[in-house]
């Protein structure tokens, strides 16, 4: 129903980090390399509210081998 473009991503970011050394940061950090794993039971949709994030779904993930 939204009419904007839908574009998984995940998010990592600090409230501390100011537009003034965000350029550099942004330098910095996307000459490296990062690569790891991790397991997930589901997927989770967000939506902001105009205040906060806020749970819009949820889809449990299934299949997972035995032990993980």
């Amino acid at each position: 129903r939204d009419s904007r473009p839908f574009h998984p991503h995940m998010t990592v970011a600090f409230r501390d980090l100011s537009r003034a050394v965000f350029p550099d940061a942004w330098a910095y950090f996307s000459s490296l390399a990062y690569e790891r794993t991790f397991v997930a039971d589901r997927l989770t949709l967000l939506r902001h509210t105009g205040d906060r994030w806020q749970i819009a779904h949820e889809w449990p993930l299934t299949g997972l081998p035995s032990g993980e």
